[in-house]
């Protein structure tokens, strides 16, 4: 006798009622990168921003991994690169954990905040051309976890993220 156990890849936190409520996962996110962040700072005295920067790059990730096909389908609908080559929609978290993990290990900031501001400026910029179309698209930065829409807060999440990487490059941290 054998047992099969089914799963749910599309599980998520949307609630018609309470459309604010697709946005918990990642303001959740983001808190409890700061107070990590925070707490390494004063601990450790470590660079808050790096640890920041790290922290919601290594959770963002993670959130695509758990269930990466459906992260490519969502991401490859306004991504620049991901729309034209799958593949890199599959390699992407990957590239933010790398990244992710580099801030924390501190390692080369400068060069790390580069690949930051590349990768974040080619992601933005498929945001803003599909919410120019008007195109009404999921944001797939929270992978399965949330269904967002992709608008404003997709746009300020890329633009803080490539603010902290040229205040990196300029030295601002």
């Amino acid at each position: 006798m054998t047992e099969e156990f089914t799963t749910n890849p599309t599980v998520t936190v949307t609630n018609p009622a309470k459309p604010h409520l697709a946005y918990l996962p990642l303001v959740a996110l983001v808190f409890v990168s700061t107070l990590i962040a925070e707490i390494l700072h004063l601990s450790f005295g470590l660079p808050f921003m790096s640890m920041l920067m790290g922290f919601i790059l290594i959770e963002f990730a993670l959130v695509k991994l758990f269930d990466i096909d459906r992260f490519v389908e969502k991401f490859s609908k306004y991504d620049l690169i991901s729309s034209r080559i799958k593949f890199y929609g599959y390699l992407f978290p990957l590239i933010e954990l790398a990244i992710g993990l580099a801030y924390i290990g501190h390692y080369n900031p400068v060069v790390t905040s580069w690949v930051m501001l590349i990768i974040g400026t080619i992601s933005i910029v498929g945001i803003l051309l599909s919410l120019r179309k008007k195109e009404k698209l999921t944001c797939a930065c929270m992978g399965s976890a949330a269904d967002m829409p992709l608008g404003t807060i997709t746009v300020i999440e890329n633009a803080l993220m490539i603010g902290m990487a040229l205040a990196y490059i300029i030295g601002l941290h």
